[in-house]
């Protein structure tokens, strides 16, 4: 519902691939970042409100900045660690 709330207005988002870890997962997933048109970073959104899991058994680019997300937002009780 939080992920609804952040795309009430968007038609289209941008998905950025990245330059470190795969572009698909197992399942076939495209593996990507997502930003609003207004270039929010939905990825970011989500961890630091606490209602999303960083996945760190992979290498990515953003893999200490998601950390740091997540890690706050579990050490604040936001969202999932309530």
């Amino acid at each position: 519902n939080h992920l609804k709330s952040l795309l009430v207005d968007e038609d289209q988002v941008c998905l950025v691939e990245d330059e470190v870890g795969d572009k698909y997962d197992v399942y076939g997933r495209k593996l990507a970042y997502v930003f609003t048109d207004d270039a929010e970073d939905l990825n970011a959104l989500m961890l630091q409100a606490g209602l999303a899991r960083a996945y760190l058994s992979f290498p990515f680019e953003r893999k200490t900045e998601f950390a740091k997300y997540a890690q706050t937002a579990k050490s604040e009780r936001l969202g999932l660690w309530e």
